[in-house]
């Protein structure tokens, strides 16, 4: 487990509203910091918090029945892109700045 997978799992084990720990994790994982979550950073963040999930809650690996944390996290990404819109290209927070990107407080 690397400074980033520890990161990841304290901003969602950590106390705090959902909002605060969403907009947390947003600031760490927009690596390039454009404002905006492509497919790979938001994997890469979902792959740290798996592991750490993983890893300090055995029964969740346990519940996974072989899935591995790179599987999970390559499915959700996906899942979360295709869901919100088919044209989607990144997340972002910010309102209405270009049509083929998501606001998440919307």
């Amino acid at each position: 487990m690397d400074i980033t997978e520890l990161s990841a799992g304290i901003s969602i084990l950590a106390g705090g509203s959902r909002d605060a720990k969403v907009r947390s994790a947003f600031k760490m994982y927009d690596t390039d910091g454009n404002g905006f979550i492509s497919p790979q950073e938001m994997y890469t963040y979902l792959l740290s918090v798996y592991r750490v999930l993983f890893e300090t809650q055995p029964q969740v690996r346990e519940s996974m029945n072989g899935v591995t944390p790179e599987e999970l996290a390559k499915v959700t990404t996906e899942e979360a892109f295709a869901q919100v819109c088919s044209s989607l290209t990144h997340l972002t927070f910010n309102k209405k700045r270009n049509s083929t990107r998501k606001d998440l407080t919307t």
